[in-house]
């Protein structure tokens, strides 16, 4: 999970630059080193399991940028890392309050409601994040499928894993999602077809 979360974490860095680079806000924090190398730290440590320090350079970046999305969504993944999900959804709300297209944070909140079982609202921002940023909805996708087969809505899973597919060909997760959702299916069929005859 660390190294998902770490490649996630290089990905939405990319990501949150791009944002930075077309945002008024945020443009300055761009030149701005001393806070951007800050921001760097932050996201690293987070990826590495280092909550607490990554932390405290966030809410340094914050406290410089309080416009800045970069800072509130890591933060909320840093947060979300410590299972302090109440905190963690204050910064993903930040966070999407700032940039609503930003997938990153809609995956982030998704992530805090699954783990507070709350599957349904945790769909609907999974398929924010989705409609929002397909190519990089990853988490996103794997996380709904989750949700499905645990409610066992196999169909549904079935079409969510070809769309992920579709746009992410070598995410192996998602071929297991829709190897069980056809084998759940498949055991469904089964049973209908032994109960007729």
């Amino acid at each position: 999970m660390r190294i998902y979360f770490a490649v996630i974490s290089i990905v939405a860095f990319v990501l949150t630059m791009a944002i930075a680079a077309n945002s008024e806000n945020s443009m300055s924090i761009l030149s701005d080193h001393k806070v951007l190398l800050r921001y760097e730290n932050g996201t690293m440590l987070a990826a590495n399991g280092k909550y607490d320090e990554a932390i405290q350079y966030l809410d340094k970046v914050i406290d410089s940028y309080p416009d800045f999305v970069g800072g509130w969504t890591f933060k909320g993944k840093a947060l979300t890392g410590k299972g302090e999900y109440d905190e963690a959804m204050q910064c993903f709300n930040n966070a999407i309050e700032l940039s609503p297209d930003y997938e990153v944070a809609w995956e982030g909140k998704g992530i805090v409601l699954f783990k507070q079982k709350k599957l349904n609202e945790s769909i609907q921002c999974f398929d924010q994040a989705i409609e929002v940023g397909p190519q990089i909805a990853e988490g996103a996708f794997y996380y709904k499928n989750e949700i499905l087969y645990q409610q066992g809505k196999y169909n549904e899973m079935l079409q969510c894993c070809k769309k992920s597919l579709a746009l992410h060909p070598r995410q192996s997760s998602i071929w297991d999602y829709e190897g069980l959702a056809y084998a759940k299916l498949g055991k469904l069929v089964s049973r209908q077809l032994s109960s007729v005859g």
